[in-house]
């Protein structure tokens, strides 16, 4: 069965709301015990027949619409991998809140910048989407072992200016900005990886 869009229905609602309105003191004459419900009727077919907003208005489960999800939709919430060049465990995770994607690259407690904060100097050549905006530990559930686990990680995050926030746009479809997705997520954890490689 198909269903009317909210756009559909905000239309209807309004319609309706508007006829109620001009109506309501002329369907009935309670002294004469007569109606005019049937004049009502074909005046309402008439307001939603002929006005060609209607006419524009897509139905939602039509076959014949191209009705996309939006990535953010249909994406994993926590995606966990090892970079394969580099053996560093990655973590994307999307914002309880906002919904865009959050990426992270843990180090092992051997490497020289273990447990060091963000804004230590050594990080200031970290080339990452926006720069370092996470340092600290993490944990994350095992896909693998069904555990959560404490990781020490560096990150970074795609709600800055000129990213599309999905929350934000919920709220408001005008609001400007790309939408980071998961690949574009996965390149930057490898590049991060990648040079914290280096710095080893």
């Amino acid at each position: 069965m198909r269903k009317f869009t909210k756009q559909q229905v905000d239309f209807i609602c309004y319609q309706i709301g508007e006829w109620y309105v001009q109506w309501k003191n002329q369907l009935v004459d309670y002294d004469a015990k007569t109606h005019r419900l049937g004049t009502a009727k074909e005046a309402l077919k008439e307001r939603f027949c002929s006005l060609e907003e209607w006419e524009t208005l897509e139905d939602e489960y039509d076959p014949n619409v191209n009705v996309s999800k939006k990535p953010w939709e249909t994406e994993p919430d926590l995606l966990e991998f090892v970079d394969e060049h580099t053996g560093y465990y990655c973590f994307i995770k999307r914002h309880l809140e906002l919904k865009h994607l959050c990426g992270y690259v843990a180090l092992n407690k051997e490497h020289k910048l273990y447990g060091k904060d963000k804004e230590d100097s050594c990080f200031d050549k970290i080339n990452v989407h926006k720069g370092l905006s996470y340092s600290g530990e993490l944990g994350f559930w095992s896909t693998s072992n069904n555990y959560k686990k404490l990781y020490y990680v560096l990150g970074f995050d795609c709600g800055h200016a000129g990213d599309l926030v999905p929350y934000l746009y919920n709220c408001n479809p005008l609001i400007g900005g790309s939408y980071k997705d998961i690949e574009y997520v996965t390149n930057e954890c490898q590049k991060l990886a990648k040079q914290l490689k280096d710095l080893e």
